[in-house]
């Protein structure tokens, strides 16, 4: 068998090595980066370490936590402690849970409107507000669910399908929501539990699978155009022969590589996302490990506290934010680098999360795309793409190739299981 390629060292194109190296196929395996990970690497800045926003392990396989184990690298339990910062309240999360933290008119409002339906995001409905609205009610909607999921997401919510959140829309548990209207409930939802590498570091997990394969990475190299005749990738140094490609960059990335038009029904709308990561000589006030922003006012949804995670991530005597700013289609409310940082020291100091006496560092990441609009998951117009693709040999995977809401672990089996896949069909062929 001639050689396999594998664009990509995130987890998914990590999985699909994982998986030819225990069916002892020869592959190789190129990324445009410097290092391994993707979006699951972290970024010394100076003296801190950010990871590309919050990366948490949710070790929900026996097969993914057995990559890992091997690896050897050490892992921290943790319990999840967030929050939603509501009209300068600080309510736990999930709020829908904790109704006995917001104002009694909201809580009372919320009460008799949640549970029309058994699910939020469920396939009955249109778009994401209607199934949103039939679930929360109105007013939980208005607060929480609409503002927030608008931020991150960029798009109105009745411009999005229903099925946008995937297996991570919030379920519904009128019992759970009936008890934390009297007192605090924790431990629920699919994160409710996560794993983080004690070193502070969610890339050196990455880093270490990747060592598995030195031999047959190439960083540094980008894909540009894929011969499907001929089965021959041209980079931006050469060209590679292979017998089957598995590409985990973006599928309209792949498709135009490849001289592919996709159907004209499929639609590759996506949410961009900004990381501000700022680092500053201070300390930490309260124990969250992040803050739910819904206040429209604001430009971020979501501030993370990576110290609270890990002491690791900041020097002594120091502390970091890392802010997520979702950003409009039509870019209205944009703020510079320096203004999101200020604004988010501000909002976090008067909120008494932090203490800040000077600020050391900011920077920001751009992640584009970062979250998938329109879902392929059980729409057969993009199957058509993915069949027309693998008719050459060429296989897509992970959160972006799929074009899908996964996380790491989801992206890492989905490699593995694509190249189970693609080996399949090359030697039924």
């Amino acid at each position: 068998m001639r050689r396999a390629l594998i664009v990509g060292c995130g987890p998914s194109g990590l999985g699909a090595a994982t998986q030819l190296e225990r069916d002892s196929v020869d592959f190789e395996l190129i990324d445009r980066d410097s290092g391994a990970g993707g979006l699951a690497r972290t970024d010394q800045l100076g003296a801190f370490r950010f990871d590309r926003t919050g990366h948490f392990l949710h070790m929900r396989s026996d097969e993914f936590r057995s990559v890992v184990e091997r690896t050897g690298v050490p892992l921290d339990r943790i319990q999840r402690k967030s929050c939603v910062a509501l009209h300068g309240r600080i309510v736990p999360f999930p709020i829908q849970y904790n109704l006995w933290a917001v104002d009694e008119s909201i809580r009372n409002a919320a009460l008799g409107e949640i549970g029309r339906s058994n699910e939020a995001g469920s396939c009955g409905q249109e778009s994401l507000k209607q199934a949103m609205n039939e679930a929360w009610g109105p007013t939980l909607l208005r607060e929480f669910f609409e503002p927030y999921n608008e931020k991150l997401l960029g798009h109105l919510l009745e411009d999005i399908p229903a099925d946008c959140l995937g297996r991570f829309a919030p379920r519904i548990d009128v019992g759970l929501v009936k008890r934390g209207a009297h007192e605090q409930v924790l431990g629920t939802g699919y994160n409710a539990e996560f794993h983080y590498p004690a070193s502070g570091s969610i890339g050196e997990l990455f880093n270490a699978i990747a060592e598995r394969h030195r031999q047959s990475i190439r960083f540094g190299e980008r894909l540009l155009r894929v011969d499907t005749e001929s089965r021959c990738a041209q980079t931006d140094r050469r060209r590679i022969e292979f017998d089957f490609l598995v590409s985990s960059q973006p599928l309209p990335e792949l498709l135009r590589a490849c001289g592919i038009d996709p159907p004209a029904s499929v639609r590759f709308r996506s949410a961009k996302v900004r990381n501000v990561r700022v680092g500053f000589r201070g300390s930490m006030l309260r124990d969250e490990h992040w803050v739910y922003v819904p206040d429209k006012v604001q430009p971020f949804y979501r501030i993370g506290f990576p110290r609270n995670i890990n002491v690791a991530t900041c020097p002594d005597g120091t502390a970091s934010l890392s802010i997520e700013c979702g950003c409009a289609v039509d870019d209205r409310g944009y703020r510079s680098t320096q203004e999101v940082a200020e604004s988010a020291v501000a909002y976090c100091s008067a909120l008494g999360f932090v203490k800040c006496s000077e600020v050391l560092c900011i920077d920001e990441l751009s992640i584009d795309p970062a979250y998938v609009i329109d879902r392929s998951e059980g729409r057969r117009d993009f199957q058509d793409a993915f069949d027309c693709l693998a008719a050459h040999g060429i296989f897509a995977t992970g959160r972006y190739g799929r074009w899908d809401y996964l996380s790491m672990e989801d992206s890492f089996l989905d490699g593995m299981t694509i190249a189970r896949s693609a080996l399949a069909l090359r030697r039924a062929t």
